[in-house]
């Protein structure tokens, strides 16, 4: 995890963490608050709407199965269209969303995994959507 402390892709950045499980939220907010991004929680749609609202994340870490909303359509929202978006799913349900919704797969992160994989993941993700409004 060392080698992401002080990334400027993620040093001093907002990230939204929207899970239901407050102890999933707390090993997510853990690893981004060791490499000194700024955290905010959500645990549910309705917090996450208020969140983005208020605090304008540049990131948005979610997990799929959240029971009161749809996390993929982020992907496509303009109110999110800033930020980089990665959804967290079992492997079970990335292979039926991934059939659903193929341009998603670059923006799922298989659970379980670690502090290092999550950012990777993020910073891969970051990459990708700067490299591509970069180009547009």
């Amino acid at each position: 995890m060392n080698k992401f402390k002080g990334d400027p892709r993620l040093l001093g950045k907002k990230v939204l963490v929207v899970n239901e499980c407050s102890k999933f939220r707390f090993f997510i907010s853990t690893a981004f608050t060791y490499v000194g991004a700024n955290v905010v929680e959500a645990g549910c749609g309705h917090e996450m709407s208020q969140r983005i609202w208020e605090e304008n994340p540049d990131i948005i870490l979610i997990d799929k199965e959240m029971p009161d909303m749809d996390s993929h359509l982020l992907m496509n929202n303009k109110e999110t269209e800033h930020a980089s978006v990665v959804i967290t799913t079992f492997q079970k349900d990335a292979c039926k969303l991934m059939s659903r919704e193929p341009l998603i797969a670059e923006n799922l992160l298989i659970r379980p995994f670690s502090p290092e994989e999550l950012l990777r993941k993020v910073t891969d993700v970051i990459d990708k959507k700067s490299k591509y409004e970069h180009n547009c």
